[in-house]
């Protein structure tokens, strides 16, 4: 899929039809499912289709500060030593092994199309969708049990649709708003909990806790910014 989004992102620059009409700066809100919201920023880079058709290579960043996240026993799996034949025994004292308070960074790189439509010599709504290929970092802040959990995320791909508005400020420069959705989960986040060097009540048997689940990104968002047109 990350291979096709660049073979698409090659067609449109190439495409004799397609000339540059714009560039873009923005800032930018993300209301997520399960990682809160955050305040970001990003650019992007438009072409024009048709006559009331637009293609925009979009980039943008996000961070979401202290997610919280909970390790729910039940679904924590025990890595045993090599040596070890015999299960530990492990008992937890409540619904979550531990509560994680996550930072995540999200870089999302998108190609977008748009139809606009001529309501007034200087007000021009829009509408549209696009794919975009989302880039995740994530660092445990702190837990609750004050043990650490090393986190491994992979990127995916992801969808929106945006409605926006452009208002021509002069002949060079144009404000615009958007609002958006944009359905994304990233799959099978990982969780590990390695085994303390210097715990001497750590069960020898026990090298590591882990735990995996999806991340739910899917939500509103919106966008404000100054289009620089060509």
């Amino acid at each position: 899929m990350k291979a096709w989004l660049c073979v698409l992102i090659v067609m449109v620059l190439s495409a004799p039809q397609v000339l540059a009409s714009g560039l873009g700066l923005h800032g930018s809100y993300w209301d997520s499912k399960e990682a809160d919201d955050a305040w970001g920023g990003g650019a992007l880079f438009r072409l024009n289709l048709h006559d009331r058709l637009l293609i925009d290579l979009r980039g943008s960043y996000f961070k979401f500060d202290g997610v919280s996240k909970g390790i729910e026993s039940s679904k924590v799996n025990i890595v045993l030593a090599e040596d070890s034949e015999e299960f530990p025994g492990v008992m937890w004292l409540s619904e979550y092994a531990d509560r994680l308070e996550v930072d995540m960074e999200v870089i999302p790189v998108e190609v977008a199309l748009l139809a606009h439509f001529d309501v007034h010599d200087r007000i021009t709504p829009y509408l549209g969708g696009g794919v975009g290929y989302y880039f995740l970092d994530a660092k445990m802040r702190k837990s609750a049990q004050d043990t650490e959990w090393l986190i491994k995320t992979s990127d995916e791909f992801g969808f929106f649709a945006v409605n926006g508005l452009h208002i021509r400020l002069n002949e060079y420069v144009q404000l615009f708003g958007e609002v958006r959705y944009t359905w994304l989960e990233f799959k099978k986040v990982k969780y590990r909990m390695p085994a303390p060097k210097d715990d001497l009540l750590w069960p020898a048997a026990i090298r590591a806790f882990e735990y995996e689940a999806d991340l739910k990104m899917s939500g509103f968002g919106a966008n404000v910014g100054l289009l620089f047109v060509f």
